[in-house]
Formats: C-alpha cells, sequence, structure tokens
C-alpha cells in the first residue's frame, strides 16, 4: 500500500515480526535493521518466529495499537496473505455511528477443536478442554477500537495460553469480557482465491468493478498490489460497469476451490485508523 494512500485516509501500517529462528537462512536481524530505520514501520517482539508463537505477536500488535495509537477511531488488523483495499475500507469505517466496542469480521459459529493428531490444528483436551470454541473473528481480517484492543490485553494477562491466536484473541478473551462480535457486511469478502482472481481479471479485461473488499491472495504475494492498481484504475479511468446478476461470480468462475482464506494462518499487520 503505498505511503500516499494511508495519508489520505490518516492511517499508519506496522508490521509485526518476531526474533529470527536460529535456523534461518534468509533473513538477518540486520536486514531488518535497515527496514525498519529506512520505513519505521517494524514492531519485533523477542519470542521467536514460530507458529504456535502466533497469539503473543497478535497480543503484542494490539498492545502497541491501542497504547501508542490510543487516540485512532480504529484498528485494521490482516494477516500478510490476505488480499484487501484500504479505501473501501475506509467507506465502510465512515458508516459506523458509535464505534465504542466495536469488533467486527468474518464470525465463525460452533467451531470445534481439531483432535486428530495429524490435523495442523490438533489441540489436546489439556490445553483446551471445552467441545466447542466460543464464536470468533478469523484473523485474516478484523477491525476493532483501542479501547477493545487494551481490554483484551489486559485480559490476556489473567486466562491460560492458547496457541491458536485468532480463537484466542476474539473467542476466549473476547468472552470473557462480554464483548459482541458483529458479522461485516454481505458482498464484502471472497472466501476463495479462485473467486478473487475472477474478479480481478474481470476488471482488468471487462471492466466490470470487483465490489468485495477482501480475499486471499493464494500464495501470489503481488496479487494486493494488482488487486488495488485495477481498483485505481476503474475509478480513475471511470469506464468500469457494475456486474450483473447472470455474471455472479460464483455462477460464472469455474475453478477448483483450494485456496480458502480461512485455512491456513498468516503473519499479522496492524494499521490503525483515524477519521478525519
Amino acid at each position: 500500500m503505498p505511503a500516499d494512500e494511508l495519508r489520505k485516509v490518516n492511517a499508519t501500517r506496522v508490521f509485526l515480526l518476531a526474533q529470527i529462528p536460529e535456523k534461518e537462512k534468509y533473513i538477518t536481524q540486520s536486514a531488518i535493521n535497515d527496514e525498519s530505520n529506512t520505513f519505521g514501520d517494524i514492531l519485533q517482539g523477542k519470542f521467536v518466529e514460530n507458529y504456535r508463537n502466533l497469539t503473543y505477536k497478535h497480543l503484542m500488535g494490539l498492545k502497541w495499537a491501542s497504547t501508542t495509537c490510543h487516540e485512532a477511531s480504529f484498528i485494521l488488523k490482516v494477516d500478510d496473505d490476505t488480499v484487501y483495499n484500504l479505501n473501501k475500507t475506509y467507506k465502510l469505517l465512515k458508516t459506523i455511528d458509535n464505534p465504542t466496542g466495536l469488533f467486527m469480521g468474518y464470525m465463525l459459529n460452533n467451531t470445534r477443536p481439531r483432535r486428530n493428531k495429524e490435523n495442523k490444528w490438533y489441540v489436546t483436551y489439556d490445553e483446551y478442554p471445552r467441545s466447542e470454541y466460543p464464536s470468533y473473528l478469523s484473523g485474516w481480517y478484523y477491525i476493532t477500537t483501542p479501547k477493545v484492543a487494551a481490554a483484551l490485553c489486559d485480559e490476556a494477562i489473567y486466562h491460560p495460553y492458547f496457541w491458536i491466536d485468532d480463537i484466542f484473541v476474539s473467542g476466549l478473551l473476547r468472552e470473557s469480557l462480554g464483548i459482541k462480535l458483529k458479522q461485516l457486511p454481505d458482498k464484502f469478502w471472497l472466501a476463495y482465491y479462485e473467486l478473487l482472481e475472477c474478479c480481478l481479471n474481470d476488471m482488468i479485461k471487462k471492466s466490470i468493478k470487483c465490489d468485495y473488499v477482501v480475499g486471499p491472495n493464494g500464495g501470489r504475494n503481488n496479487l494486493i498490489l494488482e488487486f488495488n492498481d485495477a481498483i485505481r484504475n476503474c475509478n480513475s479511468w471511470g469506464n468500469c460497469t457494475v456486474r450483473s446478476q447472470d455474471q455472479e461470480l460464483e455462477k460464472k468462475c469455474i475453478a477448483h476451490k483450494e485456496h480458502t482464506i480461512f485455512g491456513d494462518g498468516g503473519k499479522a499487520e496492524i494499521q490503525y485508523v483515524k477519521l478525519k
């Protein structure tokens, strides 16, 4: 996301990192330091980069945002494998009259712990004895406020650690505080990379608007740039048309739906946004 676009909506972006594992071959601490000194947008914790440490990283970002950016109107948390449009996110935020207690994202209900040892998200009964998780938000993209983020971080001190970060933060901690979750609007997100790719191709080749805001990148790290460039061109050229009912993505996009946004967890990015 270009710096000038961040400034337009009064937003600051921060990337969350942990300590480099000893066996890491491609990234050095000096390179991270150089990046941080140049752009000033890296927040690095003292724990080691590891999938089971994502909860530490998640809370680190919320703690920083709620203390450093306590005057901000909103906090947007996004995983690094997620494609999204900041301007459309900003338009959504402008429609929220009373953000106090806001905790909004894609809600997951009635999910159960995976008890199969071969599963990536295998959870033992010692780690989580209950048969069902409380409702929680997928960690790929959610919106909250500094007040809610601060309360979650405070509550985490008294709660047993749980390594699946979105369940711990927006499920268990949120449940303890009695905070209600809010679902994102319909037609706001695309669950599959293949659908997002179809939406993007239609913008580029057929000049059909893609009104969706969030989706998975399917392992294509540059997809967020392509997606936002296409939206920017639609807006500046003024030649894109609204998608008709007979062109609905679910009907016209024939693809294997393999890359879901609700699958593997990614690394988080924190942005705070203060509305003008």
